[in-house]
């Protein structure tokens, strides 16, 4: 199923999740204003253009802005975490679990995973948030509906954790993140 056509059982609540993005994007907006000239979410890339990756899963990275004058990249932090009521979902076979959260900082446990669990349908998922080409025009926020990063997985018992930075990605990314988890078969996934 196409991350874009996700069925409704694969959604989690919208205002369970709002409140982690909203957070953030409002510390966004503000820094963006306060920088002025900027590149906004841009991708590293290497000399030759193309993107920069590493890790394991071979991803690549975006910065939260970059003076265009110049200077170090600028990272956007939410300034606190998003008050969610915890929340427990079934997804299929595998149980959800939703806390508080921070949206340019997801902890993200997948417990359970089959042996030989492949890591693609997380990959694909990054890649297509990230906007690997910058072909994703400029909304209405002033940003790119962009993902910024995305951790190798690491070792915790009972499964694997991986941090998330969904910069300014739009809700549905959550929901086919969830789509993309329950993909890999694992018992269990918490978010929080």
């Amino acid at each position: 199923m196409a991350p874009d056509k996700l069925s409704t059982d694969f959604m989690i609540p919208r205002a369970i999740i709002k409140p982690a993005r909203a957070l953030y994007i409002a510390e966004f907006q503000r820094v963006v204003v306060a920088m002025g000239e900027a590149h906004v979410e841009p991708a590293l890339r290497q000399s030759d253009g193309t993107l920069a990756t590493d890790g394991e899963l071979q991803l690549p990275y975006r910065m939260d802005l970059l003076p265009e004058i110049g200077g170090p990249s600028v990272m956007v932090d939410s300034p606190i975490r998003a008050q969610i009521e915890p929340r427990e979902m079934q997804r299929g076979p595998v149980q959800v679990s939703v806390t508080s959260f921070v949206w340019d900082y997801a902890n993200i446990s997948i417990l359970g995973l089959p042996g030989n669990a492949s890591w693609e349908p997380l990959r694909q998922w990054f890649l297509r948030w990230f906007d690997t080409e910058d072909e994703d025009p400029v909304n209405e926020e002033g940003l790119y509906g962009v993902a910024h990063f995305m951790s190798d997985p690491k070792e915790i018992p009972g499964g694997v954790s991986i941090t998330i930075d969904f910069g300014s990605a739009p809700i549905e990314s959550f929901d086919s993140l969830v789509h993309a988890l329950v993909s890999m078969c694992p018992r269990r996934v918490e978010v929080g």
